[in-house]
C-alpha cells in the first residue's frame, strides 16, 4: 500500500514539473497545482492506479485539482517627458468699488387739502394744476429767494408750488436752482 501512495506522489510531481516548465513565458498565465484529499466543486483530474489493489481501503483516493493563476503582466505607464510651466497671465478684475445707494428722488409731499401748481414761483402766476393732500410731486429745482419748488405734475407739465404747502424729503440745500424763472403773468 505504501508503494501505491509513493507512485501517486511521484506522478503528481512529474505533472507539476511539466506544468512548471511552461512558466517562463510572460504572456501565458502560470498554472499552479494543489492536491486535496477532500472532494471539491472544481474540476478534478483523477489519476487511476496502474496496479490494482486486492484489498479494499476505506481511505478515499486522492484527487488532484489544477488551478491556473495568471502571473502578473507588465503594464506600460507613460511618463511625461517635460512638465508644463504655468505662465503668469493677468486676469482682468473689476476695480469698481462704488456701491449703488438708495438715494430717494427729491419729492414735495402736499400737506394741505389742495395746493395750486402755478406757472412761476409766486401767487401772481396763473394756476395750471391742483395737487391734493399727500400727493408726491417730483422736485426739479428749488427757488430759495421765495421758497418755491419747481415740480413735475402727473400730466407731464412742470409747475411751481409754495414750500409752505408741502414738505420735502430732501434738504433744500441739496436741490438744484432753476435756470430761468418766468416773468409774472396775471392770474
Amino acid at each position: 500500500m505504501c508503494f501505491h501512495n509513493i507512485s501517486k506522489m511521484l506522478l503528481m510531481l512529474i505533472i507539476l514539473f511539466f506544468i512548471g516548465c511552461n512558466s517562463g513565458s510572460p504572456d501565458v498565465p502560470s498554472p499552479t497545482a494543489s492536491a486535496t484529499l477532500a472532494s471539491t466543486s472544481t474540476s478534478t483530474i483523477e489519476i487511476p492506479s496502474s496496479t490494482p489493489t486486492s484489498i479494499p481501503s476505506s481511505t478515499p483516493a486522492p484527487t488532484f485539482t489544477v488551478t491556473y493563476t495568471p502571473s502578473p503582466t507588465s503594464t506600460f505607464t507613460s511618463t511625461p517627458s517635460s512638465t508644463p510651466t504655468n505662465t503668469n497671465t493677468p486676469t482682468p478684475t473689476n476695480t469698481s468699488t462704488s456701491t449703488p445707494t438708495n438715494t430717494p428722488i427729491p419729492a414735495c409731499i402736499v400737506s394741505v387739502s389742495s395746493a395750486n401748481i402755478r406757472q412761476g414761483p409766486s401767487t401772481q402766476f396763473i394756476s395750471i394744476a391742483i395737487a391734493s393732500e399727500n400727493d408726491s410731486l417730483p422736485i426739479i429745482a428749488y427757488e430759495p429767494a421765495f421758497e418755491w419748488y419747481l415740480v413735475a405734475t402727473s400730466i407731464g407739465q412742470n409747475g411751481w408750488v409754495s414750500a409752505s404747502v408741502c414738505s420735502s424729503n430732501t434738504p433744500n440745500i441739496d436741490l438744484p436752482f432753476p435756470v430761468t424763472i418766468p416773468s409774472a403773468s396775471l392770474s
